[in-house]
């Protein structure tokens, strides 16, 4: 979301770390993406890079990040978003905001405008 919000305004996401699964998305979602998997999450367990390895990464490719050419994603006008809640109850509650609509007892789904966003 964070990457459709800066190319709304013109800029390019060039670099993302993060976890194994959400950077995989992120490079699916954003062409050209340089990024740095810090840890991989299994159940309740994760497996973590040392610091000293994740800062060489992270050094490494956010310089070659940095000097790639990068062009803007294309934001759509509208989009939709599922959330899906451990809890019912905090999905009920979130069906409430203006716009959300509950799917089923545990899922909110809102579909918001770019501008809205």
């Amino acid at each position: 979301m964070n990457a459709l919000w800066a190319a709304y305004y013109g800029v390019p996401s060039v670099f993302s770390l993060e976890t194994k699964g959400f950077v995989a998305m992120a490079k699916r979602s954003v062409p050209g993406l340089v990024t740095v998997a810090t840890k991989a999450c299994t159940g309740n367990s994760t497996w973590n890079l040392h610091p000293q390895d994740a800062l060489e990464q992270i050094q490494g490719r956010g310089q070659r990040a940095l000097q790639q050419k990068t062009d803007l994603i294309s934001p759509e006008e509208k989009y939709s978003l599922q959330i899906h809640f451990k809890e019912h109850q905090n999905a009920r509650n979130a069906s409430w905001y203006p716009g959300a609509k509950l799917i089923d007892s545990n899922i909110v789904s809102i579909q918001p405008k770019m501008s809205e966003i």
